[in-house]
């Protein structure tokens, strides 16, 4: 993730073109909230009302499933070293911005309080940083079997496990799977990543501008399977983070970034503050009252392309208060000698 996540385990300076990819898949993940969790997925009746709007959301929803995934496979890229206090770090900077959202926004009575520190420790609303943390508390095994593991079997447990999880998960929808939001796609996907690094193949040595065409192709299938599959019910899972077509975009989207390296301090500096995003617009009282229900409201009521306007720069704005306000955060964190 940043760097109030455990440090990666090869020594290096920031790579720009990897912070960029972050900053990205974070935008990626408010775009994505705009789209299919403020509005929906397209139903028939939209299809049938406005074509090209269903189909630009459904193309709009293919291009941004990758958030989650690419976001993983950084970690992977670079693999986590299990560190107490870097993981002190990123509960310390979730509980700031609940802290804060809290005295802002919520009535305060002791029953209210304790709830939210019931909530807060059950990371409620925060599903990504629960699976995260597990798999923080998981790499150093993963890492141990990496540097072990022979490339055939390293190989070979990959592709199990994206069987399995292809049967269970997207096919059967098993509970314990809960469509990619769980810790266990982070374990195959953190595996994955290293696999890409440590043994580059001719499937991941395309030109760059192969890569990001392929995510782009794979997008617009989706869309167009999304719309085809809709009377049966099943587009909306083409989606989901395990998805095998979210999967493979995902591969190629992240592999676009790898091939075009850069130094760049305000990439940088944007990148380490980014995931403070996350936590301001998916805190359960941000996210529907000031995210999901003002964007419904602008669908509704105006014309498509102010829309889509109204709603980029809400999107920005909000990305650009978390990374300021998340400067006071690290100021804190500072202080109390969490970056050390």
């Amino acid at each position: 993730m940043q760097d109030i996540l455990p440090k990666v385990l090869e020594k290096n300076t920031r790579d720009s073109n990897m912070e960029l990819l972050r900053i990205i898949a974070m935008l990626l993940v408010m775009i994505i909230h705009a789209d299919f969790l403020a509005l929906g997925t397209p139903t028939q009746e939209d299809l049938t009302a406005e074509p090209i709007d269903a189909f630009m959301r459904y193309l709009i929803g293919g291009m941004s499933s990758v958030c989650v995934n690419v976001f993983v496979m950084i970690s992977g890229w670079y693999g986590i070293s299990f560190n107490l206090k870097r993981i002190g770090k990123l509960l310390f900077q979730t509980f700031f911005f609940v802290s804060l959202i809290f005295l802002v926004l919520v009535p305060k009575d002791i029953s209210v309080c304790l709830t939210e520190a019931k909530n807060f420790f059950l990371l409620e609303g925060y599903w990504f940083i629960a699976a995260y943390l597990l798999l923080c508390i998981m790499a150093p095994a993963l890492n141990a079997f990496c540097e072990q593991a022979s490339r055939s079997l390293l190989r070979n447990v990959l592709v199990a496990f994206f069987i399995y999880q292809t049967i269970f998960s997207y096919l059967g929808n098993s509970p314990w799977y809960d469509d990619g939001y769980s810790p266990l796609p982070f374990l195959g996907l953190y595996l994955y990543a290293r696999y890409l690094r440590i043994y580059p193949n001719k499937f991941s040595s395309f030109n760059k501008s192969w890569d990001i065409l392929i995510w782009g192709i794979i997008s617009v299938i989706i869309a167009f399977l999304s719309m085809i599959l809709l009377s049966h019910g099943t587009g909306g899972r083409l989606y989901n983070y395990t998805s095998p077509l979210i999967l493979v975009s995902s591969t190629y989207f992240f592999l676009f970034f790898t091939k075009i390296p850069f130094k760049n301090n305000v990439v940088n500096w944007i990148g380490k503050s980014c995931f403070a995003a996350f936590l301001i617009h998916m805190n359960p009282h941000v996210i529907h009252r000031y995210y999901v229900e003002p964007i419904c409201h602008w669908h509704s009521t105006e014309p498509g392309i102010i829309m889509v306007v109204h709603t980029a720069g809400y999107i920005l704005g909000i990305f650009l208060i978390a990374i300021l306000l998340d400067q006071l955060q690290r100021y804190c964190s500072h202080l109390l000698k969490l970056d050390h």
